[in-house]
């Protein structure tokens, strides 16, 4: 077992303290990975430069892989694509996911909504025929809202789905709480002020 370094790379006498040989920060023991061979029990480098030089590594042979498959077919829609239409994977051989860019948003889409409220594609797709296609408070298509889809209404309190809303509905009755009574107070108060802009008509004619 080596006992020593070149005065280089000192290490603090008391054996609690090691200089990393790749920033040259002093650093606990703790921060270094565990190397029988080297001083002080220590591999060269603090834990923090061994993330960094094997993340370089990965991110080289990933896009080593990604070179080296020039087109793939898509798992989702059967078309041989760029390589750049794929995003990466480092689990796969050849550096790319199965599906697409294009086919794989989509699927996340209903693996979320399966994770988060318990129904996929399948039920996504009934209650918005059941719907018309619209949103089931301001009866607006998808295709008229901000992100062109209608969300999952749900209680906060049970987790259980309502329905299909657009980006608004959704938003406005999340910032409301699911409160009756406040509902019940902004339609009293809009009413009122519609009355009073049709009353101001009425004079003014």
């Amino acid at each position: 077992m080596r006992t020593g370094r070149p005065a280089k790379y000192p290490s603090d006498p008391t054996g609690t303290t090691k200089r990393c040989t790749k920033c040259g920060a002093v650093r606990d023991l703790d921060g270094f990975y565990a190397d029988a061979g080297g001083v002080l029990g220590r591999v060269s480098a603090c834990k923090e430069c061994c993330k960094k030089t094997a993340r370089a590594c990965s991110l080289k042979i990933l896009a080593s892989r990604a070179e080296t498959a020039a087109v793939r077919e898509c798992a989702g829609c059967k078309v041989v694509k760029p390589a750049a239409e794929f995003s990466p994977s480092k689990y796969a051989k050849s550096g790319l996911q199965s599906y697409c860019k294009t086919c794989r948003r989509p699927r996340r889409r209903w693996w979320q909504l399966k994770q988060a409220y318990g129904i996929d594609r399948t039920a996504y797709e009934r209650m918005l025929a059941a719907q018309g296609g619209l949103c089931a408070i301001c009866l607006d298509a998808p295709g008229a809202t901000p992100k062109g889809v209608l969300f999952v209404d749900h209680c906060h309190k049970t987790g259980k789905v309502r329905g299909l809303l657009c980006e608004s509905c959704n938003l406005g009755i999340g910032k409301l709480k699911d409160n009756p009574e406040v509902y019940k107070a902004i339609e009293e108060r809009v009413r009122r002020e519609l009355g009073m802009t049709r009353e101001a008509e009425t004079a003014a004619v």
